[in-house]
């Protein structure tokens, strides 16, 4: 592809690169860069890509693309940018021909319930226009034609439109993605338009990256610069901050509420919550529709709530919508079950819940349905905001009749000082806590006191299959774990769940 081609619409301010030079590859890593290829030079938190200029003119680039001024001793094709994040996501999107524009982009933001709602907004999608719908997110990325692994919630800039292309090229026509306060910060999307940008909620998470709560609110709110209408959740605290950046844009702007605030469009009542589901009825004006969310939680309620609002906007129907969010399979580490025989008496659930407000919404909505001891088992992650755990412990305590403190993606920080700065929130409980380091072990001792009717909650973890000790990955399944143990303690319970295999 040619140069000028790349570089559409970019902002340059000045250039010694001829524009019908052909590109071999557009590279943002340096290591990758080979004969021929264009090199764009971001500055990152960590590492500065103009500090591999010399590396990548030795590896044969065709031209630099940078914000910085050329060095003078650089003797190579050079492209001054104003801006190397914004310019960096529209030579991503040309590189690949500009897909997102073939499709039809919602974005979905907010500290907890980017996932299940994305997750309902591609089902209900796909059923009711017979084609498959595109999904990035954090439990995994969907390109019409395969499931694809996630290393971020919201991918780079060459991996965003690599996927948008694949969409295209499988038949979508939609794609759901959530959208991270560090991807919007960062630029990912830039140039970006959604359709619908939905936002979920806010609480204590990322002040390591945006220092304060205000801080984050406002990097949330920059998914309003870039879309055609606005999906807000009346009922939370920082929904003003959102409001105030979608009026500045003048995007249509569609507002939902559980909790039946003034103002809002879309409302949820008669809410019944059931141990593996809710039912409900949505509420558009005078229009009535019955619905459900095969997750129990009020949450899941507002997430399926900001599902039908943005699928509103969108031009579908919201009688049919109703009926095809109840049809949405529940999503893998979101107050997922493990798959336990009638007879068993107990429950084990799964969920990432990681941050404090998420895991007070699970506990509360699993203590809703439990007549058992509630068990709480969940650790910290390493190199991330320290101030949380505390907090998290006090929840857990508070919530739980019974809270097993373990390890939880460690990182490079000592798992026995994570725990320790947990242990501070729960000091004077001591008869209602344990701490088992290794979470294998942690899961096994778990399982092993569980009576009929007690409920389990695996918490942190979610859909996730490893552990992060030090800066490596091991491969860890919280189910595998959970298997290993009631084959150990119950094996009646897994010789009958061997004899009569889920369909």
């Amino acid at each position: 592809m040619k140069l000028k081609k790349i570089l559409e619409n970019v902002d340059i301010i000045s250039s010694t690169a001829d524009l019908e030079l052909e590109i071999n590859e557009v590279r943002f890593d340096s290591r990758a860069v080979r004969q021929g290829d264009m090199f764009v030079a971001v500055r990152g938190r960590e590492s500065d890509g103009n500090d591999f200029r010399k590396q990548v003119k030795a590896a044969g680039a065709a031209v630099i693309v940078s914000a910085a001024k050329k060095p003078a001793m650089l003797r190579m094709p050079y492209v001054q940018v104003r801006d190397d994040r914004e310019a960096a996501a529209l030579i991503a999107a040309n590189s690949f021909g500009n897909p997102a524009k073939k499709l039809k982009i919602i974005g979905v933001t907010g500290t907890s319930g980017k996932t299940t709602t994305t997750h309902i907004l591609k089902s209900v999608i796909e059923a009711a226009t017979g084609k498959p719908c595109g999904l990035i997110g954090t439990n995994s990325n969907f390109n019409g034609a395969a499931q694809l692994s996630a290393e971020l919630t919201t991918p780079g800039h060459l991996e965003l439109h690599r996927l948008f292309s694949e969409m295209t090229e499988n038949g979508c026509e939609y794609c759901v993605m959530e959208v991270s306060s560090h991807a919007l910060v960062q630029k990912r999307v830039f140039g970006l338009v959604f359709e619908a940008a939905v936002y979920t909620n806010l609480s204590h998470e990322h002040l390591d990256e945006h220092g304060t709560m205000d801080e984050y609110a406002k990097a949330k709110s920059l998914i309003f610069r870039q879309c055609r209408a606005a999906v807000i959740n009346a009922d939370d605290a920082y929904s003003g901050v959102m409001l105030a950046a979608a009026q500045d844009t003048g995007c249509e702007i569609i507002n939902y509420s559980v909790d039946g605030r003034k103002g809002a469009e879309f409302f949820a009542k008669d809410i019944k919550l059931l141990p593996e589901s809710s039912e409900f009825i949505i509420l558009r004006g005078t229009e009535l529709a019955r619905s459900s969310v095969q997750m129990p939680g009020k949450f899941n309620v507002s997430n399926a709530l900001a599902a039908a609002a943005a699928l509103y906007v969108c031009g579908f129907a919201p009688a049919e919508t109703a009926k095809q969010i109840g049809a949405a399979p529940p999503v893998k580490g979101r107050l997922e079950r493990y798959p336990l025989p009638e007879n068993a008496g107990f429950s084990i659930i799964i969920d990432y819940a990681h941050k404090p407000e998420a895991m007070l919404k699970v506990l509360e909505a699993m203590a809703d349905v439990t007549t058992g001891r509630l068990i709480s088992l969940f650790g910290c992650g390493g190199d991330r905001d320290g101030k949380k755990r505390p907090e998290m412990g006090r929840i857990a305590i508070e919530q739980s009749d019974l809270v097993i403190v373990t390890s939880d993606n460690p990182r490079t920080e000592d798992p026995e000082e994570i725990i320790r700065e947990i242990v501070a929130g729960i000091k004077g409980s001591e008869d209602k806590y344990t701490v088992i380091t290794d979470r294998k072990e942690a899961i096994r001792y778990a399982v092993s006191i569980l009576k009929p009717t007690d409920t389990l909650m695996l918490l942190g973890k979610g859909h996730e299959d490893y552990i992060i000790i030090g800066k490596e990955k091991h491969h860890f399944d919280e189910r595998d774990a959970v298997a290993e143990a009631l084959a150990e303690f119950f094996p009646a319970l897994t010789e009958s769940s061997s004899e009569n295999p889920e369909e």
